[in-house]
């Protein structure tokens, strides 16, 4: 077991292209992508693990996912990806079944357990924990109740008062909650989807937002608002004793800049 801290680096909606010129509310995602990877190998001497939690693609393209694993296989640390509303892979054919390695249920590393739970709902924008889903979950903390654990999902389970954005949050979040309460070694939810940064505690869980690799959306908006604020990642430092310390790092102010004459992506 280790007896330092796991370092453990997340993205999210990274929305990359198979076309490098691409861009997403004017804002070229997949250079984006690049630059905030630069920054993780500049400030992170030591990473055990980097966690993508979904919307890695915009166009479903093949590309997209490859550049992807391109750039992360930059680092010497393994990676992992979840799905998010905007991961259609149906039309990968046979080549999906190249990142399928990627797409691991649980993550162990030292004494700490990372819960991998996939909120993809087929078609739709929101999300939804499946009942067969949902009993995995509850399996895995049974197996894992010595461990101290993270959950990892792309859909955020606790509302972000923003109407739009809470409108197409996980839809059977009360369930996790429900759950949770049997298994005091969950630490924390870790999420992305909102393009934004927070740290809340609900139902004694602590809750963690990430920004976007790209695109930021305004918080608080009541319609779809995008933000000034720069990409970036989180990092957290995961100790033996189920402690928790996390920062946001974002790419220098004024970097990149949306288009806000865009009513949408």
């Amino acid at each position: 077991m280790l007896q330092r801290p796991v370092n453990l680096i997340q993205l999210s909606d990274c929305h990359l292209f198979a076309d490098d010129a691409s861009h997403l509310m004017g804002i070229r995602t997949n250079s984006a992508f690049a630059h905030v990877a630069a920054m993780v190998k500049d400030q992170e001497p030591a990473i055990d693990h980097i966690l993508v939690t979904g919307d890695i693609s915009q166009d479903n393209s093949l590309e997209s996912y490859k550049y992807c694993q391109h750039v992360l296989s930059a680092f010497t640390a393994p990676f992992s990806w979840l799905r998010g509303n905007h991961d259609d892979m149906s039309g990968l054919g046979d080549a999906v079944h190249q990142f399928a390695p990627l797409f691991p249920d649980h993550i162990q590393i030292g004494n700490w357990v990372i819960l991998m739970l996939n909120t993809q709902t087929n078609g739709e924008i929101h999300g939804l924990l499946t009942s067969e889903e949902l009993d995995r979950f509850e399996s895995q903390l049974v197996a894992f109740q010595e461990h101290p654990t993270v959950v990892a999902m792309h859909h955020h389970p606790v509302s972000v008062k923003s109407r739009w954005m809470d409108d197409i949050a996980l839809r059977n979040r009360e369930a996790v909650f429900t759950l949770l309460k049997g298994y005091p070694q969950v630490q924390a939810i870790i999420h992305g989807h909102t393009h934004q940064e927070r740290d809340i505690v609900h139902q004694g869980v602590r809750v963690l937002g990430v920004p976007s690799t790209c695109v930021q959306f305004q918080p608080g908006a009541e319609g779809f608002a995008v933000d000034d604020r720069q990409p970036g990642y989180r990092r957290l430092r995961l100790y033996p004793d189920g402690a928790i310390e996390t920062e946001v790092c974002r790419l220098p102010e004024g970097s990149w800049l949306p288009d806000r004459s865009q009513s949408g992506y």
